[in-house]
Formats: structure tokens, sequence, C-alpha cells
């Protein structure tokens, strides 16, 4: 301490810190305490550490192997399970029976009834495929008859400009596109395949703009080869209705496992049957009603009131209409 000329005593240090040798003697406790305190801190780790270097190795689990499909172009192998449902066929030969006026725009304005027999068949059928991504049928017969007005075969489409085919195919849907991947098909065609459509799955599918769906539909159409079922979102949803199949996400799912168990003589006639039901459900509920209640004998009738309520018809409506008309 020092005193002042006041008579003060003041701390040279700090005050409340006490003298140097005291500060000196604090901060050495200190700087002692935390490296016991970083010491404890190691020796813990270590334990740790040997706590679990001493436990049993754990064995890594073995990755799950991933399902491997066929790909896309592969033919399929053909039915080798047992169908989903016993009445499946009970229910086939219904739907049939409910098809035979055939008055669906299917078909009349689907991809089978719109190109002309004759050396450009199998060329009109992969243009009317094409054509038909996001297009109502109705159009995509409006379109064909006016391409093939103009002449519709590969050497003239190969000649026919941009813009004219632009102005021929105008009112489907994405026609910008649609131009450009008719163009470059029919380039192919004359470049890869010597001015002919080619009669295989692969090279159909290489074209651009064409999938698996329509390639298999062009196999049964133009080729009479049923290589496969031809599955979209419509059919993929009637399918499940249906209980032909189970636990799928994708129309590629319903595609391998209606090709797993359906008898292959029915693959190139399912499409343009499910296609049509589809749509009479969606447009012409009374007329579906209709043919069910035409159906013979009574057990059959109420069978097949019971299918199109599954696919969404409001049969006791479409009842109450015709119930209404004949007072």
């Amino acid at each position: 301490m020092v005193k002042t000329r006041s008579g003060r005593n003041i701390n040279p240090v700090g005050k409340g810190l006490g003298t140097r040798s005291t500060v000196t003697s604090r901060v050495q406790k200190m700087s002692l305490k935390k490296g016991k305190t970083n010491a404890v801190r190691r020796q813990k780790r270590k334990v740790s550490t040997k706590s679990v270097s001493s436990k049993a190795p754990v064995t890594p689990k073995k990755a799950k192997k991933k399902k491997t499909s066929l790909p896309t172009h592969a033919i399929s192998p053909g039915p080798n399970r047992k169908p989903p449902k016993d009445d499946w066929k009970e229910v086939y030969d219904i739907l049939v029976e409910l098809r035979k006026d055939r008055t669906a725009p299917v078909d009349w304005a689907g991809s089978e009834a719109l190109p002309e027999e004759g050396p450009h068949h199998a060329f009109q059928t992969l243009i009317a495929l094409m054509l038909s991504s996001q297009t109502k049928d109705q159009m995509v017969s409006t379109v064909m008859r006016r391409l093939q007005k103009h002449g519709l075969s590969v050497d003239n489409i190969a000649k026919t400009s941009d813009k004219k085919l632009f102005e021929l195919i105008y009112g489907v849907g994405f026609h910008n596109k649609k131009v450009v991947y008719i163009k470059k098909t029919v380039q192919q065609i004359q470049d890869r395949f010597g001015g002919e459509v080619p009669s295989n799955l692969k090279d159909l599918i290489s074209f651009p703009g064409v999938g698996p769906k329509m390639g298999i539909i062009i196999m049964n159409v133009a080729f009479g080869k049923p290589v496969g079922i031809s599955i979209d979102t419509h059919l993929h949803r009637i399918c499940q209705q249906l209980g032909w199949v189970k636990n799928v996400k994708k129309p590629e799912d319903t595609r391998r496992q209606m090709e797993s168990w359906l008898p292959k003589k029915e693959w190139g006639n399912i499409n343009l049957l499910l296609v049509g039901v589809g749509q009479e459900v969606q447009q012409e509920q009374l007329k579906l009603v209709k043919k069910c209640l035409k159906l013979k004998p009574k057990r059959r009738k109420e069978k097949a009131l019971k299918i199109i309520k599954k696919l969404g018809v409001d049969v006791k409506k479409e009842m109450a209409k015709i119930e209404e008309s004949d007072k």
C-alpha cells in the first residue's frame, strides 16, 4: 500500500486486487485449475473411446438389391402369373359385349381407324400416334384427313416445308414440337431404314416423341405383332378400378403386371377395348347404362352395372333418367 500526501492509502496494482504478488498467485491458481479441468476432459474422452472400441464390431447391413425391370424396348416374356381376380374373364367378356357397337370416339377417330390401307399404312399409323399425344381423337382425325389430302407418305412429308407442315397439323397439342419431331423422324426413316418404317420396337422408340406406349400400338396395328400392352394414364386408372393390378404407381408398372397374367391373344385387343369403355364412362354414361340393361341373363346385367359403377358411372342417377323418360 502507498500513502498519498493527503494521508490516503491507495493500491498501486488495482483497487480491491491486493498486491502484485497476490494477483500473480491468483492467476497461477486459475491456470492450474483450468489445466486440471482440461486433463479431466481428456481422460473422459480416452475412457469413452475405449468403451466404444471394446464393443463388438457392427456388421454393415447388406444393401438391398434393386429390382431390375426389362428395358422399355424389350419384348415381354409373356404371362407367367395367376390373374389377380378369379372373375377377370367374366368381366372382360362383359366389356367386350358392351363395346360391340363400336361407337366410342376411338373407334372412328383412333390410330387404328385413321390410316389408309396400302403402302403408307405403317407410316400413317406412326404419324397418327405422334399427333395423338395431348390431343383429342376428334382433332387427330381432322388433322389426319388434312395430311392425307396433302399426301401422307415419307417422301412427300420430307419435301414439305416446315411452314406448310405447321399449317397442316395446326390444332393438335404442341404442334410446334410435333413439326420438328415429324421432320426428324422422316429424315431418320430415309437415312437409317431405307424409307420404310422399322418393324421392331427398339427402332420405333428411337424416333423423337415416340415412347413404348406408341411403339407397342404401331407394332400391333401396322405389323400385326402384339409385343406388349400399351397403357396410358386412363388405362392405368381403369385397370386399378377393376382390380386387375395391385400396388402400382405408374402406367409402366400397370403394363408389366398386366403382361404378367393376361393371355397373349388378348394383348392386341385390350387397349382399344378399355380406351372405348373409358371414353363412354366419361362422355356417354346414359348410353352405357342402357347397354348394360339389355344384357341377359339378369345376373349378367347386374354384374355389368356393378362394373361400370366401379369405373365411375353414377348408375343410380342414369337409371332415374331412364325411368323419367319412360313415364
